[in-house]
């Protein structure tokens, strides 16, 4: 564009030497200068090296910016103007300094590259040629391409003299050292003006051409100008020249010549420009039409024109079976339909009643996108005639797309019509099993639904999800999510997860109408209609006014068992966030000292998930201490500790430390406590160890509880908030790694197998003393496909083809996880997208069950309730997202208990061929309760006469053969309370006369007073028959 004198005369000193010596010609444009500098200064130069003007605009070049490893450009950048030989043209940030702009040719925002951004410079539009290219697409190299002074990013980069071609293969690797010089950041000077020791060839070239038409876009039967911009061939000069086009595709001749002569559309003749005016038939969709270009020095080109031909279809056309346009991306429609709904980004329209196609297994609605407020003439009940593209809309890659049209220009046909009915769903395709893509028949539609259920609570963007009401509440099930856009191994037998198709996710904001309907889990909900959209991976319905909504019941908040003699209790809370220090506020504060006092009953340890830091750690055990708010009259005098650490989220315990009525200065006594692998590293899969391992370290207490009666018992107490399973299926590309989903999965991977080895060094110093791991895992109690993170840190891991990532555990003796002592339908402590599921645990070593009666309890005071619920003072409820837990360890050796036995026959004989009937009283006489109560039943009788035992509260095996007769083992179901007498009933059969002896023996884990009345015997006189 500008003229550079000193460059004419570089050129005019060049051409004059021998051609022998010169490098290559150039050919095309290339880039020559690339600036990635502070702030908004970005700028691109291209130079022309040819020996001929390059116009931009006939040529159609484009650059385009291809951001942080994508495949589809980010934005495209078309060029205006000329480049006359030997001369540059820059774009540039509209932002950037004058020393920039001021010898820009175009200005622009859309220039906002980083080092990581691949360039791409195009001839014939955004999907022309490549002329050049920067970077490497489809790589997103993490900061940059290049080291040190020839890096990427905040650096100048000029060409080296000697190239004088570009880089058409955009996804080669990519080093910029080789043929670029490099400068420092936010350096200026050169740019403007570029030399290269390219000089035009003497070697013959061919002719070549542009093809374009106008319009581009049409329907069949309507007229287009189709163009070829001619550039002649050289040494010699092109003469005679024709362009013959194959217009087959359009319904036309398959030779059809070309016009440079100003007929047959043709503007200016003799121009190089070669038109003819056709008329389009043929099929809808994209066209490409070969042209063939050739001379009078028998030299020949190609070339070829881009149109689409739009076909009007019906909506049920555009939708097709299922999920998905049978259209084609892109292809140009015409459809009509009625204006059903609106929203922010667009609206919906539908066929009108009557016009609908026969097949109910295609959708008859469809979303028109305009990404701004919809245009007044989309007014609900209005026809229009919509002209778009068929595009498909995908927020995440790991579900289907949902078909909608874009570029859109619509016609009001008539107003005021009536909405198509509304079409009520089958719930029969929302049962467990269904196939995830059923309710795709419905997209785009008025729709209604039968009484719901609500499985997952409204969130704060207002969407909750339901699932018909004889339906059970769904959980999350083992495996990697069906529709999860994961390359498996080959022979892989990893399960899959069906995503639970029974759910249908709703936003009640969805329409311009739609308003925070704010439900918690269990509500039954009756007139549930709206529009059924697909969006974050699930069916949805898009809601307007809700007011005819009717709304019954819901969860309701439920405590813990309290806590019972002889119990130690160790919860555990992820707390979501608690920060402020002395200041956190108080509203939240409340809501905690509500849940820990009449909802957990202040625990003797509680692991703290998400603290920020010690301060306000302090500060909530204090509110708590002090019965700040009313709710905890009994204070626990709860000690904090958090351990410095970097970050907002980290980990941390309250002990209790009042003291204990069996006369020790506090319930628990700290022996030690400190953090696990503060300095560990995560290893990447080129052994490279630049990252911490955890960012959040396991903490680790070992306590020492002391009981009512005077006695203690040690514990390890492990709490763990384990890498987010956000990331876990993320095919960003990521350095090192491949991908970001990669390095997830290795992170969740190692944090496990450190866990598994501090257990396991635990259990071989101190193969007796209990271990509970607790806390926030970011893990299920099964694989999820991806890592088995429970399995590994319990023991008991995945086998290799069943997940993606498999590690060995260092565990030797398994760890057993407490969730299996809840019934099924409890065993949640979150919910996400209407899955019930588990994230925090308590897992247990052997040592622990064996010196405990171990359960497991949750608070349900979140989970299952709507987020609105934060704000609101007067409830215990969402103070977090998740329901804290508490683990509850019956000590026996803290129960002081006195067992009793005493036999005796219900009758002082039995005649023979009677029944034979003995008792066994079993009593707990004690002031606490029995834990571990069992009985040994010893009769002089073959096992076979055992004709019954009856026993209630009890469990007894089958009678086995004893040397003196027969043993009988039975077990009581729970702990025995003081004063409680139980009776255990034995019928026999006798077979000759004499006496048949009972000696039962009755022992109990607790701390047995008097051992000397758990044994006793009695017998009963068999007299012979009559």
């Amino acid at each position: 564009m500008r003229k550079c004198p000193r460059r004419t005369r570089f050129f005019a000193a060049i051409l004059a030497l021998p051609l022998a010596g010169n490098a290559a010609a150039a050919t095309d444009l290339l880039i020559s200068e690339y600036i990635e500098g502070s702030s908004n200064n970005k700028a691109v130069e291209i130079y022309n090296g040819t020996d001929a003007e390059v116009n931009l605009g006939t040529g159609q070049y484009v650059l385009q910016v291809y951001a942080n490893g994508g495949t589809s450009p980010s934005s495209t950048i078309t060029l205006t103007g000329s480049i006359a030989a030997g001369d540059v043209y820059v774009i540039a940030n509209s932002s950037a300094v004058a020393a920039v702009t001021g010898v820009a040719d175009l200005t622009t925002g859309s220039l906002s590259h980083n080092g990581d951004d691949a360039l791409v410079l195009r001839r014939g539009g955004s999907a022309g040629t490549v002329v050049d290219s920067f970077g490497r697409v489809g790589e997103d190299p993490g900061t940059e391409w290049g080291t040190g002074a020839h890096g990427t990013a905040d650096a100048t980069l000029r060409r080296k003299a000697t190239v004088c071609a570009g880089d058409t293969v955009i996804d080669d690797a990519f080093d910029p050292s080789t043929q670029w010089d490099a400068y420092a950041n936010d350096t200026f000077a050169g740019l403007g003006s570029h030399t290269a020791s390219c000089v035009p060839s003497t070697d013959p070239t061919d002719p070549s051409g542009v093809g374009a038409a106008s319009p581009s876009s049409l329907l069949a039967g309507d007229s287009t100008l189709l163009t070829v911009a001619v550039t002649g061939g050289t040494n010699p000069d092109s003469s005679a020249i024709t362009v013959v086009a194959d217009l087959s595709a359009i319904g036309g001749d398959a030779a059809q010549a070309f016009f440079d002569d100003g007929s047959h559309g043709d503007a200016v003749a003799a121009d190089g420009t070669w038109s003819y005016l056709a008329t389009v038939g043929g099929a809808p969709g994209q066209k490409t039409l070969p042209v063939a270009i050739t001379d009078g020095e028998s030299r020949e080109g190609t070339a070829e024109i881009a149109l689409s031909v739009i076909g009007e279809v019906t909506i049920a056309q555009i939708q097709g079976l299922g999920v998905g346009s049978p259209l084609p991306v892109g292809t140009e429609i015409v459809t009509e339909g009625i204006v059903t709904a609106r929203r922010s980004n667009g609206y919906f329209i539908q066929s009108a009643r009557g016009e609908e196609d026969s097949d109910p297994m295609t959708a008859e609605g469809v979303f028109v996108f305009t990404s701004t407020t919809p245009p007044a003439d989309a007014a609900i009940g209005n026809r229009v005639r919509v002209a778009a593209r068929v595009a498909e809309y995908r927020r995440t890659p790991h579900g289907f797309p949902l078909t909608q049209l874009g570029n859109s220009s619509l016609t009001v046909i008539a107003t005021g019509q009536k909405l198509p009915a509304t079409v009520t769903i089958d719930t029969a395709l929302m049962q467990p099993g269904a196939d995830p893509a059923a309710l795709g028949r419905y997209q785009g539609m008025r729709v209604k639904l039968p009484q719901m259920r609500v499985v997952g609570p409204t969130n704060s963007f207002g969407d909750f999800h339901v699932v018909p009401n004889a339906v059970t509440s769904p959980f999350r099930e083992p495996g990697i999510a069906v529709l999860d856009d994961i390359a498996l191994p080959p022979g892989n037998e990893i399960p899959l997860f069906d995503k639970n198709a029974e759910r249908l996710r709703i936003e009640s904001t969805g329409l311009v109408d739609g308003s925070h309907l704010d439900v918690d889990n269990r509500t039954r909900l009756k007139g549930l209609r709206g529009v059924m959209y697909y969006d974050r991976g699930d069916f949805t319905l898009l809601m307007g006014d809700h007011a005819g909504v009717e709304v019954i019941g819901g969860a309701l908040p439920a405590a813990v068992p309290a806590p019972g003699p002889g119990q130690v209790r160790i919860g555990s809370y992820n707390i979501e966030n608690l920060s402020g220090g002395a200041a956190v506020p108080l509203d939240r504060l409340a809501k905690l000292n509500e849940v820990f006092c009449r909802y957990m009953y202040t625990p003797d340890v509680v692991g703290l998930v998400e603290i920020a830091d010690l301060a306000t750690a302090q500060r909530l055990a204090e509110s708590i201490n002090d019965d700040e708010f009313g709710f905890c009259p009994d204070s626990p005098d709860y000690e904090a500790h958090v351990l410095a650490g970097s970050g907002a989220q980290r980990l941390g315990f309250l002990v209790r430390r009042a003291a204990s009525p069996g006369g020790a200065e506090h319930r628990v006594e700290v022996l030690s406590i400190q953090q696990e692998f503060v300095t560990e590293r995560l290893v990447a899969p080129d052994n490279s160890t630049s990252d911490i391992l955890f960012d959040r370290p396991p903490l680790h207490l070992v306590a020492r509880i002391h009981g009512d009666n005077g006695n203690t018992w040690d514990a390890h107490v492990i709490v763990n908030h384990n890498l987010s399973l956000l990331d876990v299926n993320d095919n960003a590309s990521r350095a090192v790694w491949g991908t970001t989903g990669a390095r997830s999965r290795g992170k969740r991977a190692q944090q496990a197998v450190k866990v598994s080895e501090l257990v396991e060094s635990i259990h071989q110093a101190e193969p007796d003393m209990p271990v509970i791991l607790i806390g926030d895992f970011n893990a299920f109690e099964f694989s999820d496909g991806y890592v088995d993170v429970m399995g590994i840190i319990s023991g008991t891991p995945a086998a290799e083809n069943t997940v993606l990532v498999h590690a060995d555990s260092a565990v030797t003796v398994p760890l057993t996880n407490l969730l299996g002592t809840k019934p099924e339908a409890q065993r949640y402590s979150f919910v996400f997208e209407g899955n019930l599921q588990a994230l925090d645990h308590a897992v247990v070593n052997q040592a622990l069950l064996e010196s405990t009666e171990a359960r497991l309890h949750h608070a349900r005071v979140n989970a299952d309730f709507a987020e609105d619920n934060a704000a609101d003072t007067t409830v215990p409820l969402r103070s977090s997202d998740h329901d804290p837990l508490v683990a509850e360890l019956l000590v026996p050796a803290f129960l002081d208990t006195d067992l009793t036995v005493v036999v005796e026959a219900k009758s002082p004989s039995a005649r023979l061929p009677n029944t034979a009937t003995l008792r066994a009283f079993v009593a707990n006489a004690g002031a606490m309760p029995a834990a571990g109560t069992t009985a040994t039943l010893a009769l002089d009788v073959e096992p076979e006469q055992i004709l019954r035992i009856g026993a209630p509260g009890w469990t007894c095996d089958a009678p086995i053969a004893d040397p003196v007769g027969t043993v009988i083992a039975c077990r009581r179901g729970g702990a025995m309370d003081a004063g409680v007498i139980d009776r255990l009933t034995i019928d026999v059969q006798p077979l000759d006369p004499g006496t048949i002896t009972l000696s039962a023996d009755v022992q109990t884990r607790s701390n047995d007073t008097d051992p000397g009345n758990n044994q006793d015997a009695a017998g009963i006189n068999i007299v012979p028959a009559r």
